[in-house]
């Protein structure tokens, strides 16, 4: 297993999960001083697809059934062209992805507007395995004061799901945002 002499990632993803992919870039950048980036799948091919190389891994995000999974399965198709590592984090039984990747990192299935919750974690499990092969103090990262890691980051992510599910769901709108507040205060994290 090698992705921890890597010194930078790109992260991919489409619709729903690119704040997850946005976020898995940001935990590893903050944990384990790493450079990663997240993008959007479809802008692949207007920039970041010229650094990708077997120097450069990729870690994509996708929900198979869902509206954009075959467009994610081509982008990562993509960068297999490139011989750039390939990192999938998927559900349990995709089958073209268990093909595809180098590394498949699965969640059980749900349905796409939820995935986001799901796929989330496996993200920052790889961050924080990463950060402890190289040595770094997960616990404490350097230069973050821990009013942002725990207040700002959670306020962010839960605000940009709650947008999401908002798009997705007709009538959710402002209640997406407040749903997720509700289940941040559930959860102990004051926002």
């Amino acid at each position: 297993y090698k992705r921890q002499d890597y010194r930078q990632m790109i992260y991919i993803a489409r619709g729903v999960n690119l704040p997850t992919a946005q976020e898995g870039a940001l935990k590893l950048k903050e944990i384990s001083y790493v450079n990663a980036n997240g993008y959007p799948a479809g802008e692949l091919k207007h920039g970041p697809i010229a650094l990708l190389d077997e120097n450069m891994p990729v870690t994509a995000v996708l929900a198979p059934g869902g509206r954009v999974y075959d467009k994610m399965i081509s982008n990562c198709e993509e960068a297999r062209a490139r011989h750039a590592f390939l990192t999938g984090v998927s559900f349990d039984g995709d089958k073209r992805a268990e093909e595809l990747f180098d590394l498949l990192l699965t969640v059980p299935s749900t349905a796409e507007i939820f995935s986001p919750l799901l796929l989330n974690l496996p993200l920052q499990l790889l961050a924080y395995h990463i950060a402890d092969l190289l040595g770094r103090e997960v616990d404490q990262p350097r230069n973050l004061a821990k009013s942002v890691t725990v207040s700002k980051v959670f306020r962010f992510l839960f605000f940009r799901i709650g947008r999401q599910l908002g798009q997705h769901l007709p009538g959710f709108g402002d209640a997406g945002a407040g749903f997720f507040r509700g289940l941040c205060a559930f959860g102990g994290f004051k926002i």
